[in-house]
């Protein structure tokens, strides 16, 4: 019997609930809680060494003469949306990030004048 069966759907409900309210405290001076300050770089690191594994298996199979690196790049090819996504995620979260950093540099600056 599975994990889900034995302490059934309301106990995982009841743990994650209290996963995230523990993530979620203490908020820092910005405003930020635990989970919102670490996600964005770990999401970075994650993404930076997919990507480096990626482009490692490509030059593993073109350098090492593989019979079947036609059809393996073009399956990795096929993982261009996949990408797309996660950069654009990892993007956007970058942007907010800096924008957020102005935006309190800005405020601060305001109160010193």
């Amino acid at each position: 019997m599975s994990a889900l069966h034995k302490i059934g759907l309301a106990g995982v409900l009841k743990r994650g609930a209290e996963l995230m309210r523990s993530l979620n405290l203490p908020a820092n001076e910005k405003g930020l809680n635990r989970f919102e300050r670490f996600w964005r770089p770990v999401f970075g690191y994650a993404v930076s060494l997919t990507w480096v594994l990626h482009m490692l298996t490509v030059c593993y199979v073109v350098w090492s003469d593989n019979p079947r690196a036609p059809e393996i790049i073009m399956a990795l090819v096929e993982t261009t949306s996949l990408w797309s996504v996660a950069l654009a995620v990892l993007g956007l979260s970058v942007v907010k990030g800096v924008s957020r950093s102005k935006i309190s540099s800005k405020a601060a600056l305001k109160t010193k004048i």
